[in-house]
């Protein structure tokens, strides 16, 4: 069974410190919870987080940090993510799509950038979507 889980990070009212959490949708309780000084990265989440076999991982675009990704493919986990604008790699293969899904593209693609390429080597699956 696959789970969903949601990472994110929650600045305190005072912003001195931040607490980031990982959270099941079946579950009531989350899976992981960090409290952190609010000079913390949030991306730096990703080195503590547990990788779960077959979890969902679902984040914000301000963790594409490719290296730290990477655990989760190695982990036999998948993370989804909004690409960056200025995300750059080239397309190896295309599914066919229902449009009336919202869906736009579903393709294979591999990082082409100079850092990006060596930090995730292995082929991601890119998805453009529109709510209808």
């Amino acid at each position: 069974m696959y789970e969903a889980l949601f990472v994110d990070a929650i600045p305190s009212p005072k912003g001195s410190n931040q607490t980031a959490y990982a959270h099941r949708l079946a579950r009531e309780y989350p899976l992981f919870v960090r409290i952190t000084d609010g000079k913390v990265n949030d991306v730096n989440v990703l080195d503590s987080l547990p990788i779960e076999v077959g979890a969902f991982y679902v984040m914000d675009r301000g963790y594409a940090d490719f290296g730290r990704l990477r655990r989760f493919t190695l982990g036999q986990a998948y993370f989804v993510t909004r690409a960056k604008t200025n995300l750059d790699f080239s397309r190896r293969s295309s599914q066919p799509i229902d449009r009336s899904t919202g869906l736009r593209s579903d393709q294979t693609i591999i990082l082409k950038g100079l850092k990006t390429s060596k930090l995730h080597p292995e082929a991601l699956r890119r998805i453009s979507y529109c709510d209808p």
